[in-house]
């Protein structure tokens, strides 16, 4: 049975060139510190302040996704590169 090999998207790919470099790495540190830091006060945890904290999370969750799955799947190819080589 084969197994159908994901593709990475021009979004994706993008993504993936811009925060996997040593500027983007720490540019996403400096972004993940920021958002850590700007937490609102408990009191302010539902509501409008609540959604664009989380929101914010969520953005970041998506480039740590979206690098990990490039990385994942060019780790594939290039595996079956070096077994075909």
């Amino acid at each position: 049975m084969h197994d159908a090999t994901p593709t990475i998207s021009s979004t994706e790919r993008k993504l993936y060139d811009l925060f996997s470099s040593d500027l983007g790495r720490e540019c996403f540190k400096e972004m993940q510190n920021e958002l850590f830091w700007e937490e609102p006060e408990e009191c302010e945890f539902s509501g409008v302040k609540f959604a664009f904290y989380d929101g914010r999370r969520s953005v970041l969750r998506n480039i740590k996704c979206t690098v990990e799955k490039v990385e994942h799947i060019l780790r594939k190819q290039n595996e079956g590169v070096a077994s075909n080589g």
